[in-house]
This record gives C-alpha cells, structure tokens and sequence, in this order.
C-alpha cells in the first residue's frame, strides 16, 4: 500500500517520512488509550470522549457564528507554486462555504 500511495504523490521522499512519523504517532496514542482505559475503564473513557467531541463542536458552532455574513477571502492553498486557489466565503444563506 506504500509503494501505491509513494508512486502517486510529487514529493514521495517527503511523504514516506510523513507517513512513517505519522504512523509511530498513532502507535503510541494506541498505547496510551489502552492505558487510560485501563485505568479509568471503557464506560468513563467514552463519557469524557464524547464530552470532548461536544465541547469541540460548541466551540467551532460559536467561532463559525462570529464570521461576519459578509466575508470573501481567497487565498492560495498550496504552497508548491500550482494556481490553485478556493475561494472561501461565509454568508447569510447556506453559511460558510468553500468553493
């Protein structure tokens, strides 16, 4: 599956280190959940998750609401020289939108 994703991408040096960094990070948060599972057991684990994941979502709710209606920013999304550029916009009618 490496070598697919590698032969598909620009950068494949820079990507198989992404990639393997990314994979040793997720190793050791695997160890740590089993710990904190352990400890805390599998019941108040999920309650504190999905407290977590509600806390985030009032959080973004909020910061989404404060985007004026009017708001239009375009910016360059990627940083290898390609034009390609999103416009990003917030309005009264769908809400925020990437196009």
């Amino acid at each position: 599956m490496l070598a697919l994703i590698l032969r598909n991408v620009r950068t494949p040096a820079e990507r198989r280190g992404d990639l393997a960094a990314q994979m040793a990070a997720h190793r050791v948060g695997e160890q740590r959940l089993k710990e904190i599972v352990s400890r805390y057991g599998l019941g108040e684990t999920l309650r504190y998750a999905h407290g977590l994941l509600a806390y985030a979502e009032r959080l973004t709710r909020a910061a989404i609401a404060r985007i004026p209606p009017d708001l239009c920013i375009r910016d360059e999304m990627d940083d290898d020289g390609s034009p390609n550029r999103r416009k990003v916009a917030a309005g009264e009618q769908g809400g925020p939108r990437i196009e």
